[in-house]
């Protein structure tokens, strides 16, 4: 083993003089060839504050991952904070690729403590940061301190756009541990409006250098058709950013998000409810269409639940329910309004599965059967899993906004709600990192306007088609009633 540590600790020293440069890493059962934009990031040492930015499947995270353990082997006693937006994000997302990446027997993962130790005497530290800013005082207060007492070689961040730019600037005081021959902050994100962007590019700080990568630069290690799939399926605003990794602020915009000329526009659909059954506000009874509900399920004393019923026929919001109230109770309102326009076929449910919505898809399914499956593909182990709900971060809000503006150009969304109107004044696009991109300020809600939004997910406007296929339908059930009449006369 000792002699395996002074080999590394050799090509560390020759790393650092230039003499040679990593394009591809074994890590003991197979060889992992380097795309250009990955040789790119893991070896430069210089300077002092990297970012890796790109859209989905660029290889970002084979890149952090092996560059990650190269400097914990070819500088020995290295100490290196990996963090991410919580733990379990770390636990989840990061480790099962780092156990695949990090050769087996060049290290000891302690889950407890949340420390891998590295043979040769350096050690990764795992660190959520958003009990930073997002705890309790007390618990931000002993964060806080715990990240002043560190002496760091280097820090990993693994999707920067969703940590607040005063961990950075608190992390990168740490960079002092003066054994070590390399101090680095290297960060990977997908393109969104927020402060790196200032940071790295229209403003770029001293000792800041950006890497753009895309999928089609890690074309070689995706499955064949999976570039096409992306850009068959998603609109073009995904395709820039997502797949050819734009961070073009004109595509990210800045302002509201939606137009003057949509508020102007919806407002010739509002109504007031026909009815309120239990605090419910209905705007159309349950008739023969075909309907969806959006679940944010915000709770607390900042921010209500909000619950939106919508015709996928029509286009038009049909019920809606906003207060403040416990899961349970969201859950109860929820199965109720699906169970009530369930009447041509069941009505799914669009639940938000960030944060308290974990709570809300557990009791959604004692409750209910028919939840949004959201499905995710792994391109390096080429295999889908599915989850329940809707997992909201800055890339699937901004799909949410797409899909939402998509609908809107084509005059299909009809609001009823004053209330749910009101919040497209004030959403906005903004760089704070808890609201994923986009929301309304701190003294305003979106509750309503997110709800709507889950309720029109991957909602098709009505064509001519299905105009004639509902009619066909509607025929056979007449025909079918006519002909149960003439056998059953008594009926």
């Amino acid at each position: 083993m000792q002699a395996y540590i002074d080999q590394w600790k050799q090509m560390g020293d020759q790393w650092v003089k230039g003499e040679i440069r990593f394009s591809e890493f074994d890590t003991g059962e197979k060889r992992i060839k380097l795309n250009a934009k990955q040789k790119e990031f893991v070896n430069a040492l210089q300077p002092t504050h990297l970012l890796l930015s790109g859209g989905y499947a660029g290889g970002k995270t084979t890149a952090f991952l092996v560059k990650l353990w190269l400097l914990c082997m070819c500088f020995p006693n290295s100490r290196i904070l990996l963090g991410r937006k919580t733990l379990k994000n770390i636990e989840q997302a990061l480790l099962p690729d780092l156990f695949d990446i990090f050769p087996k027997g060049s290290y000891e993962y302690k889950a407890g403590p949340g420390l891998i130790k590295i043979v040769n005497g350096s050690e990764i530290i795992l660190k959520g940061l958003d009990v930073m800013t997002g705890g309790t005082e007390k618990e931000t207060k002993k964060s806080m301190q715990d990240i002043k007492g560190l002496s760091l070689s280097g820090v990993f961040i693994d999707q920067l756009e969703e940590i607040d730019f005063s961990i950075y600037e608190a992390l990168s005081g740490r960079l002092r541990k003066n054994d070590v021959p390399v101090h680095q902050f290297n960060s990977t994100t997908n393109p969104a409006n927020y402060w790196a962007r200032k940071f790295f590019i229209s403003e770029p700080r001293e000792n800041t250098r950006l890497i753009k990568t895309s999928m089609f630069d890690n074309a070689d290690n995706l499955p064949k058709g999976y570039i096409d799939d992306q850009i068959a399926n998603h609109g073009e605003l995904y395709r820039k950013i997502y797949v050819e990794g734009e961070w073009d602020l004109d595509l990210l915009l800045e302002g509201s998000v939606f137009s003057s000329e949509v508020y102007n526009a919806q407002k010739n659909f509002i109504r007031p409810p026909k009815r309120e059954l239990d605090g419910i506000k209905i705007f159309e009874e349950p008739t023969d269409e075909i309907y969806q509900i959006g679940v944010d399920p915000s709770v607390g004393s900042v921010d209500p639940c909000s619950i939106k019923v919508v015709s996928k026929t029509s286009g038009r919001e049909v019920a809606s329910y906003s207060a403040f109230v416990p899961t349970e109770v969201i859950a109860d309102k929820a199965v109720l309004l699906a169970n009530m326009y369930s009447m041509l076929r069941p009505t799914l449910i669009v639940p938000e599965a960030t944060g308290i919505g974990q709570a809300l898809i557990e009791a959604l399914k004692k409750r209910y059967e028919h939840i949004y499956v959201r499905e995710s593909f792994n391109y390096r182990t080429n295999k889908k899993t599915q989850k329940l709900g809707f997992y909201t971060n800055f890339q699937t809000k901004n799909q949410l906004i797409e899909n939402m503006t998509s609908l809107l150009n084509k005059n299909f969304v009809k609001i009823s709600d004053q209330q749910t109107l009101n919040e497209f004044k004030v959403f906005q696009y903004t760089d704070e990192a808890k609201k994923s991109g986009a929301g309304a300020p701190s003294n305003e809600h979106d509750d309503n306007l997110m709800a709507l939004m889950l309720a029109f997910w991957n909602v098709d406007p009505v064509t001519d088609k299905v105009d004639k296929v509902k009619e066909e339908l509607r025929r056979a059930q007449n025909e079918f009633k006519r002909r149960l009449k003439v056998r059953n006369p008594a009926r």
